[in-house]
């Protein structure tokens, strides 16, 4: 199973019929045929997903929070609960 997740984060080039290639070796004759006839490799990357800044929020502890029983921490900001 982590030989299967490896894999799959090691795919850099896809193709519409689901043809992969890690961009590792020689070229895969999808690419060569694809490259051959005008497409660029770029077209074939893959996206990996963005994580958006608002899941990357972590939770603070009182005790470490140096605005702790201020004003400033009872001000709500846009995408952050107070705790």
């Amino acid at each position: 199973m982590a030989a299967d997740t490896e894999r799959l984060r090691a795919i850099r080039y896809r193709d519409a019929f689901g043809h992969t290639w890690d961009g590792r070796g020689a070229s895969p004759q999808w690419i060569v045929q694809a490259t051959s006839a005008g497409q660029s490799l770029e077209h074939f990357v893959v996206e990996r997903p963005q994580v958006e800044a608002s899941d990357k929020l972590t939770r603070v502890e009182r005790c470490d929070d140096p605005f702790a029983g201020t004003r400033l921490a009872s001000i709500k900001s846009e995408g952050v609960e107070a705790a």
